[in-house]
């Protein structure tokens, strides 16, 4: 699944923002900052990190001097990324480290963490819709919800004007040739209880 980062850029994967934000929370546990215990200790972290995925993990190894250019944690995070969308591994996964500690397991073990990262990374992903155009997603979204505060949008020959207040939003910001290539999404979100990698460390 992509999402849009903003109009006229390029999409954003998901599982890249998911990495990133696995990389942060395993990086505050090291350093002492992270507000959640995860349970793992600082080695194990520490080799998640730093550890090539071709090599075995120990929850005793020691970090690596260097960090290689494809450590673990980037496995996880791609399996972490599958659960959350397909609710499972995949069959033509990847990752075969996490896939192979999955298959050692009980299933209901198994069957009970996929639940979990499910549940807890359904906060990290909402809904996003597609549309042709900006017009097509104000139909549908209704505009209270995608510009709150907005009372009337006007276009014509002339730029798209979004009057709120002194504040007004051109048409010059995303093209309609652009519109016309890329369509337009809307990211449905909600207010969060609390800081996305707070959920990922539920998880871990």
């Amino acid at each position: 699944m992509e999402q849009s980062s903003s109009p006229g850029t390029n999409p954003v994967e998901l599982s890249n923002s998911i990495e990133e934000l696995l990389k942060f929370t395993l990086q505050s546990h090291l350093n002492g900052t992270l507000e959640l215990d995860i349970g793992l200790s600082k080695q194990f972290c520490s080799s998640l990190l730093n550890h090539p995925s071709t090599s075995p993990i120990s929850l005793n190894a020691s970090s690596s001097s260097e960090a290689s250019q494809n450590p673990l944690y980037k496995q996880l995070a791609r399996a972490l990324y599958e659960i959350i969308t397909f609710g499972s591994l995949q069959e033509s996964s990847d990752c075969n480290k996490v896939a192979s500690f999955c298959q050692g397991s009980d299933l209901k073990q198994k069957d009970e963490w996929f639940d979990l990262v499910h549940k807890e990374g359904s906060e990290l992903a909402e809904d996003v819709h597609y549309y042709a155009s900006f017009f097509e997603m104000l139909e549908a979204e209704s505009l209270a919800k995608v510009l709150p505060g907005v009372k009337t949008i006007d276009e014509g020959n002339n730029p798209v004007i979004l009057s709120r207040g002194g504040v007004q939003v051109y048409r010059k910001f995303y093209t309609e040739e652009k519109e016309k290539t890329n369509g337009v999404v809307a990211i449905c979100v909600a207010k969060m209880a609390a800081q996305p990698y707070l959920s990922l460390a539920r998880i871990l």
